[in-house]
């Protein structure tokens, strides 16, 4: 007896077929959303990762009001993915990057996508005395080490691009 009336109360909830009304969803998206480009790429939050083939696997919806307020264009921006645990915990393995290309200098305290001779690499990077420190967020200096660099020594580090998202799991 408990089940049917618990059966019954749900089905009183829910609309029959006949009482939906039919939702046009590109138009209520039509100018609220920008779609970036996603690509298959990784940068490791370790020591490098090498991405030999750039594949676009899909585009990822972003509010167009918010990239406008973050004075972002979407030419410019790229979807990409992180690999490994140094940038932990602001940044997880897996988490998926949003990623500024047009910021390529270098900028206190900021996340950057760069390029070293063991590939592509997700780090902070913070200013030091005569130079730059490519930081690990990972409290496990051990095994994080950070990186000091003089100015001349960053040009060895690419810049392609700041991270302005992050998402993930929790």
């Amino acid at each position: 007896p408990g089940e049917s009336a618990n059966a019954s109360r749900s089905a009183q909830v829910m609309p029959s077929r006949q009482e939906l009304i039919p939702y046009d969803f590109m138009e209520d998206i039509e100018g609220q959303y920008t779609f970036i480009d996603q690509y298959d790429v990784k940068a490791a939050a370790g020591s490098g990762y090498e991405n030999p083939h750039a594949v676009l696997r899909n585009t990822l919806a972003f509010k167009t009001e918010w990239l406008r307020a973050k004075g972002v264009k979407a030419k410019n921006l790229k979807v990409i993915y992180a690999h490994g645990n140094s940038m932990w915990p602001t940044i997880n393995d897996h988490d998926v990057l949003l990623v500024d290309e047009s910021c390529i200098e270098p900028s206190d305290g900021h996340i950057f996508i760069m390029c070293n001779l063991e590939g592509e690499i997700v780090k902070r990077l913070v200013r030091g005395e005569g130079g730059w420190i490519i930081c690990s967020d990972n409290p496990d200096k051990a095994r994080y080490p950070n990186q000091e660099l003089s100015d001349d020594e960053i040009d060895e580090h690419r810049i392609l691009g700041r991270v302005i998202w992050r998402g993930g799991d929790l």
